[in-house]
């Protein structure tokens, strides 16, 4: 069965597609676009990801958030894609993000993902399972 018809299905994070980006390493945390980890965010508002290379459509921005600690500046904003492997074969599955150069991680934000798409998520340890309902 397809993640896209109302079935439970269970997704594992493969590596992302390939990109200009997939040899940069981010200058703050020295991490590179392979090696950044992604985080299913259950608190995030939007996605989030340091590498311009994960956007499929992006528009330039100037967007002050805060952490616990200190302000960060967004510089961008769109939809990016996080590929993953289902059942043998490799799914795409879309997130509203920002761009944040300074980040060290991916952030996924599921109730984001739901809002625009339906159905629901469940996280269980180490494994996350996605429910859609529909296909808008």
């Amino acid at each position: 069965m397809s993640l896209f018809d109302g079935a439970k299905s269970t997704v594992q994070r493969a590596n992302l597609f390939h990109s200009a980006d997939n040899n940069v390493t981010n200058r703050a945390s020295n991490i590179t676009f392979k090696t950044c980890p992604l985080v299913w965010d259950t608190g995030a508002s939007f996605g989030l990801t340091p590498f311009r290379g994960d956007f499929i459509d992006y528009t330039e921005c100037s967007i002050t958030i805060n952490d616990i600690a200190r302000s960060n500046q967004v510089v961008g904003v769109g939809t990016t894609l996080h590929k993953f492997k289902h059942n043998g074969s490799y799914i795409f599955i879309p997130c509203l993000s920002y761009h944040l150069p300074t980040a060290n991680i991916r952030l996924f934000s599921p109730q984001t993902y739901h809002t625009i798409y339906g159905g629901h998520s469940t996280i269980n340890g180490d494994r996350v399972e996605q429910y859609i309902d529909h296909l808008r």
